[in-house]
């Protein structure tokens, strides 16, 4: 499923955004 892939690369880069600035 394309779709859930693709929710799941935007979920791991909004984590890996938010730990760049917030940590």
């Amino acid at each position: 499923m394309p779709l859930v892939r693709t929710f799941i690369l935007t979920f791991l880069v909004f984590l890996l955004v938010h730990h760049l600035f917030f940590s």
